[in-house]
């Protein structure tokens, strides 16, 4: 339906829609089937409808088509910031997930690996930090309470520590 309503909207203007029976039915068709609103027969609510599905109908079926994720309505967070399927990206679904996962709950579609998408990928190999006096290698590593330090290798095996990431480190 994204193609359809896509093609719909682009090739023709409202004029040419509020002349023709056949494509005004199609337009209140387009606008029930994905805004799921009532439609009235009033020629300044036509033009609404075809406003709206052009700025937002067509981004919202091409997310029901083709996007991994789709919110259940409007999700708002204190900043200001407010996602509808209008504007939500898989890309915005994924950072809003790895704040909190909590917020699946606010999508009625998403992957079934959702919890694999929204994970760091973990790195084993351990980044360089200088040498001490002696000429020892030492790296970076993080402790079991998440703080970044420098140690050599055999503290960081014998201690359990994890490895730390360029992004980390760049914080």
């Amino acid at each position: 339906m994204y193609n359809e309503l896509k093609n719909f909207i682009e090739n023709n203007t409202i004029g040419e829609i509020l002349n023709n029976g056949n494509k005004l039915l199609l337009l209140i068709s387009y606008y029930r089937r994905v805004f799921g609103e009532k439609c009235s027969f009033c020629k300044k609510d036509h033009i609404t409808y075809f406003n709206r599905l052009k700025n937002e109908g067509i981004n919202i079926m091409y997310q029901i088509e083709n996007g991994l994720f789709m919110l259940k309505g409007i999700l708002t967070f204190t900043g200001g910031e407010m996602y509808s399927n209008s504007n939500i990206t898989d890309e915005i679904a994924i950072k809003i997930l790895k704040k909190n996962k909590v917020y699946i709950n606010k999508f009625s579609k998403f992957p079934e690996n959702w919890e694999e998408l929204i994970t760091e990928p973990t790195t084993t190999e351990f980044i360089e930090a200088g040498n001490t006096s002696k000429g020892n290698i030492l790296y970076y590593v993080k402790n079991e309470k998440g703080k970044i330090k420098k140690v050599l290798l055999n503290t960081a095996i014998e201690n359990n520590y994890t490895a730390v990431s360029v992004d980390e480190l760049e914080k």
